[in-house]
């Protein structure tokens, strides 16, 4: 799951130097935000597994 939350934006970022219309654009940049919008969470949960929870704060705001 963590792979694709980091395969996934670059996927979306790569066709827009080829977007040549202001919606597909926008579209494009909807699905990215989606993407985002997963990827702290995931990588949250992801630095639970090495940190206790008293230094999980400073990990993740660093």
């Amino acid at each position: 799951m963590i792979i694709l939350v980091v395969e996934f934006p670059g996927v979306t970022l790569a066709p827009q130097a080829a977007m040549r219309k202001f919606e597909g654009l926008i579209a494009l940049r909807a699905f990215l935000g989606v993407f985002e919008a997963v990827s702290q969470p995931a990588f949250t949960l992801l630095s639970s597994i090495w940190y206790t929870r008293k230094e999980q704060g400073v990990v993740v705001t660093v």
